[in-house]
């Protein structure tokens, strides 16, 4: 992609900063299985990790991500969101991101990463 196209790109996606938590081992999997096995995701070869983000509607997107002191990663492959009932709480906490286990285990997680940055494509 040429560099006219990452910056339109840029300025298309929505960024989004806050706390990260991470799905327990294979939990995300069992997920992206189902979403995969009912048709509402496309495969994602070129996908690095997956995630879970607010809204429903964001589901099958690609997420970049930022982690404090870390490079932008990805893309992530949106495969779960919150549940309505949690939402407000979450948005309360500054919550925006569930990573899957392996980039939690990468990026040294024990609980909660604040200061997340994320990039949700359009």
């Amino acid at each position: 992609m040429n560099g006219l196209l990452v910056g339109l790109w840029w300025w298309l996606a929505m960024e989004l900063t806050g706390t990260a938590t991470f799905y327990a081992a294979g939990v995300m999997d069992e997920v992206a299985a189902n979403r995969l096995a009912w048709g509402q995701v496309a495969p994602c070869a070129e996908c690095v990790g997956m995630v879970a983000l607010l809204e429903p509607e964001w589901i099958g997107r690609r997420a970049w991500l930022q982690a404090p002191g870390r490079g932008i990663e990805g893309p992530f492959l949106v495969i779960d969101c919150a549940q309505r009932a949690h939402r407000a709480a979450l948005l309360a906490q500054g919550w925006v991101v569930d990573v899957d286990w392996e980039t939690g285990r990468r990026w040294g997680m024990r609980g909660p990463l604040a200061g997340v940055r994320v990039f949700v494509e359009h």
